[in-house]
């Protein structure tokens, strides 16, 4: 069964990675603690590390005290240094990771403001990595096929964008427009989240322009 075919499990919304991304989504981020918190694995990674500010959570299959042993309180950098990242990788298995900014804004309701059109086998990467990564995947195109929109669950159960423009049609709110189209394509109230590397700044700046804003950076491991 692929993970576009499972279902999302509701309890999945009790762990307590799901309430304080949700929260952080709505203005209420974790309290500034200095704590690096240990919680079991939750759904769409199998470890995860992220970091709020002045609290991180390690939400991995490791028992607390590996990780305590690894992350001296108050060090908060500790979990995201590569020594740290490369054994819990090898607890946990993985082969592949990915290291971003996440951005989070609230929902709106009625219809998106430009025409959109459900986009089926289209040879998009971003679609392939979604179906592998994410749960109740959903894409959408834009006239003309120039730009996309990819939804879907992803960490914790959250609702996640992806966005793809063509180079073409490049520098025109294209990818703004988009990615406030994602906040009427969700359920009622739910947050939707958006995921940039550190590098790619016009990602970033998309994500800003559209009213987004930075909750907490990730490091996500399969």
């Amino acid at each position: 069964m692929s993970p576009a075919d499972r279902t999302h499990r509701p309890a999945e919304a009790d762990h307590p990675l799901a309430r304080m991304l949700r929260d952080a989504a709505f203005g209420v981020p974790p309290a500034v603690d200095m704590e690096i918190e240990a919680l079991p694995r939750v759904e769409g990674a199998t470890a995860a590390v992220v970091a709020f500010g002045g609290h991180v959570v390690v939400a991995a299959d490791v028992p607390p005290e590996w990780v305590a042993s690894r992350c001296p309180r108050g060090e908060l950098v500790a979990p995201i240094r590569p020594q740290f990242l490369a054994a819990l990788s090898e607890h946990c298995g993985c082969t592949d990771f990915s290291h971003t900014i996440t951005f989070a804004i609230a929902p709106l309701a009625g219809a998106p403001e430009m025409p959109l059109f459900p986009a089926r086998d289209v040879p998009s990467a971003r679609v392939a990595r979604s179906l592998r990564l994410r749960t109740e995947v959903r894409a959408y195109q834009t006239a003309g096929g120039t730009g996309l929109l990819v939804l879907g669950r992803g960490l914790a159960g959250r609702w996640e964008c992806g966005i793809e423009v063509r180079p073409e049609a490049r520098g025109r709110g294209l990818g703004r427009g988009l990615a406030r189209a994602a906040r009427r394509l969700v359920p009622p109230g739910e947050p939707v989240f958006g995921q940039a590397v550190p590098g790619n700044v016009a990602s970033v700046r998309m994500l800003i322009g559209a009213g987004f804003t930075p909750v907490c950076s990730e490091v996500l491991l399969w």
